[in-house]
């Protein structure tokens, strides 16, 4: 989608990617021809510099997307044969509903493509179970809240935190991701319900702690205490400001809250961490490797290129996502998108449109099936994947 000012192209909106890649084997096709079409137009391009691991992560969650999905029509144009890598996975494509959970799955992809490459063998991950043990059971879903005073749960993620996670402590096969949605929604609307009235009662205990400062101004602090409650002279003098939101937050990560809500959404704890044990054992000597792009750019200083320009911006991102194509591993990658928010998702390879232009192979847990035009490659900020020790 694009909004045309005359007959120039004065804005793509960005159709992504927080946050949660394949080789070219034989193929004559890569990005170099791309680059190269962009280099004779008098482009300036070059090559990314080497893997460096993400120390800090600016750019953003990715949080995954609700609502209509937009098109991802346009394109542009480039020579040679498509590849896909999709033949690493169990199934197609994985849909992640209306939870804002798109690091889990790109994440999870990732891993079974690793693993698909290390032990030669096709294996079905849990995006549910990631999505409970870091997100929620980590407390992540409360940050928006504590920081922010958001009354809904934060179901955005990091999807290179989520990768170190996996690699710290396993994924489990189970449970799927079906039978927790659900219970999920049933846990995030009571959870948004109890939110909103703690900030309302919040709310209500400022409101009255300046009406008794208003009316207690000059008062000596003993005699106020012959005439005020107890709870009214605790909240005029207390000399701590109770912050709702983080005692909130403790109460819910204690450690009897964490298991009640863990069999709650998953069952069989035991089971599960046996699943995680073997996974990391599995996982081991593998890593991720990030390369950044960007982070600090505003949605509105790529939303404001044309097409042209997004691509040659792009330029970086399109050569780090070639080199790992050509080492058989697939890219996640982390875009903005149209909110402007944050998205995530895996480059399984290159297709070819109707018209013949390159565009990038997904597997993408809210576009699902929908292919990247090469035209939107400057909303990239973060390309990541697995390399082996």
């Amino acid at each position: 989608m694009a909004i045309m000012r005359g007959n120039s192209l004065v804005s793509i909106l960005l159709l992504m990617v927080s946050p949660c890649v394949p080789a070219f084997g034989g193929a004559s096709l890569d990005f170099e021809q791309e680059l190269t079409a962009l280099h004779d137009a008098g482009f300036h391009v070059s090559l990314p510099p080497g893997p460096v691991p993400v120390q800090e992560l600016r750019g953003g969650p990715g949080r995954g997307l609700s609502g209509p999905r937009a098109s991802r029509a346009r394109a542009s144009k480039a020579a040679g044969e498509p590849i896909d890598l999709g033949s690493m996975f169990t199934d197609g494509v994985r849909e992640q509903k209306d939870i804002n959970s798109c690091h889990s799955f790109v994440t999870v992809a990732l891993l079974e493509a690793a693993y698909f490459r290390r032990h030669g063998e096709k294996i079905r991950l849990s995006e549910a179970d990631l999505f409970v043990q870091h997100t929620v059971l980590g407390g992540r879903v409360y940050d928006g809240f504590v920081g922010e005073s958001a009354t809904s749960l934060s179901e955005s993620d990091y999807m290179e935190l989520d990768l170190d996670f996996a690699f710290a402590h396993g994924v489990a096969t189970a449970p799927q991701y079906e039978p927790l949605l659900e219970k999920w929604r049933r846990y995030r609307e009571a959870e948004k319900r109890t939110l909103e009235d703690l900030l309302k009662q919040a709310k209500l205990d400022e409101q009255r702690k300046e009406e008794l400062k208003r009316r207690f101004d000059g008062v000596a602090k003993e005699d106020a205490r012959e005439q005020l409650s107890r709870a009214d002279f605790e909240l005029l003098f207390e000399e701590e400001v109770y912050d709702v939101r983080s005692h909130w937050k403790e109460l819910q990560m204690g450690t009897l809250s964490k298991k009640t809500l863990e069999r709650f959404l998953t069952g069989n704890s035991d089971e599960l961490a046996r699943q995680r044990e073997e996974m990391r054992g599995k996982f081991k000597g593998m890593s991720r490797v990030t390369r950044t792009f960007d982070e600090g750019r505003a949605y509105d200083d790529v939303t404001d290129l044309s097409a042209r320009e997004c691509r040659e911006a792009g330029s970086g991102q399109l050569a780090a996502i070639n080199e790992e194509l050509k080492a058989g591993r697939p890219a996640a990658v982390s875009m903005w998108d149209p909110s402007p928010a944050n998205h995530a998702f895996l480059v399984t390879g290159t297709q070819k449109g109707k018209t013949g232009a390159l565009m990038l192979r997904t597997r993408d847990s809210y576009y699902l099936d929908q292919p990247l035009p090469l035209a939107f490659a400057c909303g990239i900020y973060r390309v990541t994947s697995i390399h082996e020790k």
